[in-house]
């Protein structure tokens, strides 16, 4: 199992989420850009560390994203 653990500052949400409690049904959304992008591939190259089942997922999406990018 893999956790990844980040401020609650970096969600972006229509009302700032410090000091209450969220609605229910409401969403915050975590931004994924290029200044968070180094985080974002340690996470990836740790989860395929995790298992053999996993390492293979990993490589599979990594191919499909290789390919569609080609295209």
């Amino acid at each position: 199992m893999l956790y990844f653990c980040f401020p609650i500052t970096e969600l972006i949400s229509d009302r700032p989420l410090i000091g209450r409690t969220a609605n229910k049904k409401e969403f915050a959304y975590f931004k994924l850009d290029k200044n968070n992008a180094n985080i974002v591939l340690e996470m990836i190259k740790i989860f395929g560390m995790l298992s053999g089942s996993h390492k293979f997922d990993i490589l599979k999406i990594i191919d499909l994203i290789i390919v569609n990018k080609k295209d």
